[in-house]
């Protein structure tokens, strides 16, 4: 990492369901997206929904609306928003708390991104060891992300 401050990213993705076993599945997809937008020079990204089901039961309208809460004061702190779809990038494909995110997002002036679960994979896929995407697309993607929130492409 550089020695410059940090950026950091607030990741939205789904979470809830029904299925325990999917929202566990979520979770890790969840921390799995914040990792890879992590291995970005300058970035920190943070997913609290890839953590906050350990602690509270998404199940439970109090213990959820208190995650979605902490969720909410946490995005006032990023320069970011990332809202990570699994198909077309409109608000049809986000979720009730992803919908919530960016309207906070957009009251507090935010930049907000959208990444496909295509785009997010290339970039894992493509970045080098020394942190550099080869790969045109990627590198657009990455740029278009370093300088939405104010770093050097």
């Amino acid at each position: 990492m550089s020695d410059k401050k940090e950026k950091l990213i607030y990741v939205a993705s789904p979470l809830g369901d029904i299925d325990t076993a999917k929202v566990y599945h979520n979770m890790y997809k969840a921390r799995e997206y914040m990792s890879i937008l992590s291995m970005l020079d300058g970035i920190k990204a943070i997913a609290p929904h890839a953590f906050l089901p350990h602690i509270l039961d998404d199940h439970d309208k109090k213990q959820r609306s208190l995650g979605l809460e902490f969720g909410q004061k946490f995005l006032a702190l990023c320069d970011m928003l990332v809202l990570i779809v699994s198909g077309v990038k409109t608000t049809w494909s986000l979720t009730t708390g992803m919908l919530a995110e960016m309207e906070t997002a957009e009251k507090l002036g935010i930049p907000i991104m959208y990444l496909s679960v295509t785009e997010i994979t290339q970039i894992k896929s493509d970045f080098s060891i020394k942190g550099v995407p080869s790969d045109p697309t990627v590198k657009n993607l990455v740029d278009m992300l370093r300088g939405a929130v104010g770093l050097a492409v």
